[in-house]
């Protein structure tokens, strides 16, 4: 755009105000595109501060609750029913976890969806599937996170439908119900 700008200021005579081909158009379009690419920096910047933020308190968060459990567990027996008063589960009952309910989603940025659901009696972690209309024949794992959601990038544009697993030491509950889903697409720019 810029070569273009300049081509145009110095051949005033070759510009074409009908097709958009003059220097003033070249030169806002590259101030837009330059505008375009320090947004997307910056919020890349702060999508990676608000991760590192996330994380840390994720990880002060599980220090605390590993203190907790270490108590928990001195003072209390492994296949004790109270342990359900603090957690999902009771550390002795090596069963699968229930099935995930609840399982709902929003649109994130182009191409993401944030997937939520309600955290499984005996689960640990989840598996989130995707299956994209016309291009998956089966579901496919897209996100395994200990968190009752998650962030997923799929096919701008597609329609999915999503379920979610949880899993513990024994295995994989049963899946989710189905929800359908359109993953955000990418906007035109003007």
């Amino acid at each position: 755009m810029e070569a273009l700008e300049r081509y145009f200021t110095a051949n005033p005579a070759q510009q074409k105000a009908d097709l958009k081909a003059t220097a003033a158009f070249a030169k806002t379009t590259r101030e837009n595109l330059e505008l375009a690419v320090s947004t997307v920096a910056r919020c890349k910047r702060e999508q990676r501060t608000n991760r590192d933020l996330r994380e840390d308190a994720d990880t002060a968060l599980a220090e605390k609750l590993a203190v907790g459990r270490k108590v928990l567990a001195a003072t209390l027996p492994e296949k004790d029913a109270r342990w359900l008063d603090f957690r999902a589960d009771v550390p002795g009952d090596l069963s699968r976890p229930e099935g995930v309910e609840g399982v709902r989603w929003e649109a994130g940025l182009p191409g993401h969806i944030t997937v939520r659901w309600n955290a499984a009696v005996r689960g640990e972690s989840y598996v989130v599937q995707a299956q994209v209309a016309g291009a998956d024949e089966v579901f496919r794992n897209v996100a395994t996170v200990r968190e009752a959601f998650a962030d997923v990038g799929l096919t701008p544009g597609a329609a999915v439908k999503i379920r979610v697993l949880a899993r513990n030491a024994s295995g994989p509950g049963v899946p989710s119900v189905e929800v359908a889903a359109t993953v955000p697409a990418l906007q035109a720019v003007a």
